[in-house]
């Protein structure tokens, strides 16, 4: 299945407008009247089909799903143990979306504590209330509308020009930071500006820039962080999923995992299930003032690859005897008694 995002060169999370800036710069570059070489033609129907496809929302979205299931079987071939918790992941980034707004002093968008809820591995997990995920998605559409109306009565009154647009940034980007380049489309002509996005935002982040020349402008970024496989921006601190082996689980173990500099070892306790958070403090994002953040290693117990090897049968078998429980026992009977 062809990647419409990597044939256009942006990410999973790129607004209209980076779409749109994308497919002018890939389409002159490879139109087979400027560039007659041989597989300009093909390239350019490529770039041209996935501009078709990403240009139009309904088209998008359908395309997202078809995509995230090429991307689950991928995954479940690659990985079986982490499959289905990556792709409802890559799910979440339509989710992400309609978090635009909400702002603290900083510029940066702390999102509501969530209530906890029991999983089956006896581990509490965050979920959003019912009432609260359909007011979301209610309210997604609005937002942008409510804060450009908002910021501009605000500013209105002193003269001031505000422009509010989206930005997209790799997880990368978010972590360290980033000066991009951006679009702002006037009456008469195009204007391009260059913008400095802090370490540590996040899907849904506010950054608010007022020029320091004579001309009175603030510009208001919505900012939007692409989906990555492991990496997880929080408002706690930088989440990072960890795989670890079925005997290090059970047993224990020392490991060594990588952090924003150089890799520590961290310590896996016994009995350790999927999910199971080991937080090293002062290794995240570096803020504003110059601390750092926490880093958070979610372990994902990572079964062997091959159900068929010799002896693994007996050794599963013998594993269900050391379970004191029933592994499903806290899931309801019915999803509607949740």
């Amino acid at each position: 299945m062809q990647n419409h995002y990597e044939v256009l060169g942006i990410n999973t999370s790129a607004t209209q407008a980076e779409i749109r800036r994308a497919y002018r710069i890939l389409a002159r570059r490879y139109h087979p009247d400027v560039n007659p070489g041989e597989g300009s033609g093909e390239r350019f129907k490529k770039i041209a089909e996935a501009y078709r496809v990403l240009s139009d929302e309904k088209q998008r979205k359908l395309y997202d799903i078809e995509l995230s299931s090429a991307e689950r079987a991928r995954l479940n071939r690659k990985n079986p143990y982490r499959a289905q918790q990556r792709y409802e992941e890559w799910r979440k980034r339509a989710a992400e979306a309609q978090n635009w707004g909400r702002e603290t002093k900083s510029t940066l968008h702390e999102k509501p504590k969530l209530k906890k809820r029991p999983t089956p591995s006896g581990k509490t997990k965050k979920a959003p209330p019912k009432k609260e995920q359909n007011l979301i998605k209610e309210i997604g559409a609005a937002v942008r509308d409510y804060i450009k109306s908002r910021t501009k009565a605000k500013e209105a009154s002193r003269g001031m020009q505000v422009s509010v647009i989206e930005v997209s940034v790799s997880i990368k980007d978010a972590i360290f930071g980033v000066k991009k380049t951006i679009e702002i489309a006037e009456e008469s002509r195009t204007r391009k500006v260059s913008v400095r996005i802090p370490a540590g935002v996040r899907s849904g982040s506010v950054v608010r820039l007022r020029s320091t020349g004579k001309k009175k402008e603030e510009l208001v970024l919505i900012v939007r962080v692409a989906w990555h496989p492991f990496i997880e921006i929080q408002p706690r601190g930088l989440i990072v999923e960890i795989p670890i082996s079925v005997r290090e689980a059970v047993c224990g173990a020392s490991i060594s995992v990588p952090t924003l500099e150089e890799p520590v070892s961290i310590r896996v306790p016994p009995a350790s299930q999927s999910g199971t958070e080991i937080r090293v403090p002062k290794k995240g994002i570096k803020t504003a003032d110059g601390e750092r953040g926490d880093i958070f290693y979610r372990l994902m117990i990572k079964v062997p690859e091959s159900s068929h090897a010799v002896g693994i049968q007996d050794l599963t078998e013998t594993l269900d005897k050391y379970y004191e429980s029933q592994v499903r026992e806290a899931l309801p009977e019915s999803l509607s008694d949740l």
